[in-house]
């Protein structure tokens, strides 16, 4: 498949009123700083970690 996504809709039934959403979330900002030639060093990754961490503090297996 050729191309790129240039938006994807919402699922129906999106709950928009959660912490995940929004331009300023913290994973958004990661993604932005490091696609546009911020460093991805192992402070980012501890706080990405930390962002997973925090949405799921207990392993769901």
């Amino acid at each position: 498949m050729a191309g790129s996504v240039d938006w994807l809709a919402d699922a129906p039934d999106t709950d928009r009123n959660i912490r995940v959403f929004g331009s300023e979330h913290p994973m958004r900002e990661v993604t932005r700083t490091v696609a546009f030639g911020g460093e991805w060093n192992e402070e980012t990754r501890d706080f990405v970690a930390g962002i997973f961490d925090s949405m799921a503090p207990e392993p769901h297996v």
